[in-house]
């Protein structure tokens, strides 16, 4: 198959009836690491052009994603952050594909040749990263000076650079003194601070623990779970999500306990009085409200699990504090799926 048509066909995963099967079947032996006509690896192509899907889909295959190719002379990663087609929630879930994938290296570099039209003081050479914020900074420029669509297209661009820039340096990318100058400029955070080796292993081993008391354990975990290097990593969403269903139902307890389930209305003992030390999702609605876990392509459907689980879990009245809180975060209030969070805590706002 020609490369234009193979980049066709991924560009259809999940539409149309073209699934990963129907791909195996007609790109039996393509060869990944394929250049297309213009110089561009086929993965890059597909960053570039926006396919999250087909990214990760190529990278299942072995497409080696660091190595340079193309106008840019970059990575695949450069293609995926600077690329100016793609909504900013495509782009993220694209850049998160690439930095969860083993041996990815974030400070590759990119070296553009010369174009007719640039200036003087134009990008050659440097990391991702300082590509990236080279195109952050003309896009901050469009947005102040140039007409209302090109400022629109800009606003959009911009708030793409404000979630994936963070994210390069929450990997390890090294940030020089003048790119640190430039994500000031852009309201980027420039320090990266280390989180646990291993924690990922070490969260799992806490919710394994065969108890329903676990909210200390918890309360310690959400705190290295703020941490942008841990939120980048491909565990976080499951850890966070396990979190959620670890937080147990008053039935459960109350079985362990009492030796028979009984329902909170009905309980004539001690456990009712002291129900919110079971209770992890309050825990969870402070980590989810903490705005750098917002970059996580995955955040709107964990907080939308954690308020259907508040009824499981009879904690409305617990959680109420903390899902007020998140729910008035001024970044919040702005995400696109706000409206739809809203009207499901109103419907999940009393227990059963």
């Amino acid at each position: 198959m020609k490369f234009h048509d193979a980049g066709m066909l991924l560009g259809q995963l999940g539409k149309n009836g073209i699934t990963e099967k129907t791909a195996d079947q007609k790109l039996r032996g393509f060869p990944w690491n394929k250049v297309g006509p213009d110089g561009v690896l086929l993965i890059a192509q597909m960053a570039w052009e926006g396919y999250p899907r087909a990214v990760a889909y190529v990278l299942a295959k072995g497409a080696d994603p660091n190595r340079t190719s193309g106008f840019l002379n970059g990575p695949t990663l450069a293609y995926a952050v600077t690329n100016n087609r793609s909504p900013a929630r495509v782009k993220l879930e694209m850049v998160q594909r690439l930095l969860a994938h083993e041996g990815i290296d974030v400070d590759a570099k990119v070296t553009r040749a010369p174009h007719p039209r640039d200036t003087k003081d134009a990008f050659r050479t440097g990391t991702t990263l300082e590509y990236a914020l080279d195109q952050a900074m003309h896009e901050l420029k469009i947005g102040k000076t140039f007409d209302a669509d090109s400022q629109r297209s800009a606003r959009s661009q911009l708030q793409s650079y404000r979630q994936t820039i963070p994210l390069l340096v929450a990997a390890g990318a090294a940030v020089s003194a003048s790119a640190e100058r430039r994500m000031n400029k852009l309201g980027v955070e420039a320090a990266a601070p280390a989180t646990t080796k291993g924690w990922a292993k070490k969260a799992r081993a806490v919710l394994a623990k065969k108890t329903f008391e676990k909210r200390d354990d918890v309360f310690e975990l959400c705190e290295v779970l703020e941490n942008r290097r841990a939120i980048v990593d491909p565990a976080w969403n499951d850890i966070v999500q396990a979190i959620i269903d670890a937080s147990p139902a008053f039935e459960a307890v109350a079985k362990k306990v009492y030796g028979r389930a009984v329902s909170f209305e009905d309980d004539e003992g001690w456990l009712c009085q002291g129900w919110e030390s079971y209770v992890l999702l309050d825990l969870v609605f402070e980590l989810l409200a903490k705005e750098a876990t917002l970059a996580n392509g995955k955040w709107s459907r964990l907080v939308e699990h954690a308020l259907r689980a508040r009824v499981r879990c009879h904690a409305a009245d617990i959680t109420e504090a903390a899902v007020d809180a998140l729910l008035a975060c001024a970044w919040v209030k702005k995400h696109r799926d706000f409206s739809k969070l809203r009207a499901l805590e109103k419907a999940t706002r009393h227990s059963r």
